[in-house]
């Protein structure tokens, strides 16, 4: 039988707090879990490898970086393009590990995708993840309004 992970246990192996786990709980992103006779939570290890990869044009995470550090009264040492270069071989990497990864699960959104159509990006989480889960209340939260550098990124790369 498997071992099941502590609350803690599943915080460490995620990098996410276990406070933001037993909110994802309280919305239904992860199933509520089962408890030990003390009322301890006991997760499955399954709930460690499903992930929602949000993909977002590299020319707009850079003027969204700039502009961050601008906001700071910071610049940035490396050149936009060699952060570009940097960040797809980052992706390279993450994409091998999840392709070969026996036990990743993921679902790869586009950043646009969501702020375009919030409700049936919601309904492609939600099919992933299995649950059932309140899609117009995910939609809502969506706000196109923090899309802020895409002319920004366009007139970066000349386009």
């Amino acid at each position: 039988m498997e071992r099941p992970l502590t609350i803690g246990q599943l915080a460490h192996a995620t990098g996410v707090p276990a406070k933001t786990i037993r909110y994802y709980e309280q919305i239904g992103v992860l199933p509520a879990p089962r408890r030990s006779a003390a009322g301890y939570r006991h997760y499955s290890r399954h709930a460690v490898h499903r992930l929602l990869f949000m993909r977002r044009n590299l020319h707009e995470v850079i003027a969204s970086q700039n502009k961050m550090l601008e906001r700071r009264g910071e610049t940035s040492e490396t050149e936009d393009e060699r952060m570009i270069e940097l960040y797809r071989s980052h992706l390279r990497r993450v994409s091998a590990l999840l392709r070969h990864g026996p036990h990743f699960r993921w679902i790869d959104l586009q950043y646009t995708a969501v702020l375009e159509s919030p409700r049936a990006e919601a309904e492609r989480i939600r099919r992933f993840l299995g649950r059932d889960l309140d899609l117009e209340r995910m939609a809502a939260v969506v706000d196109e309004s923090l899309y802020r550098n895409r002319a920004e990124a366009r007139s970066a790369r000349g386009g």
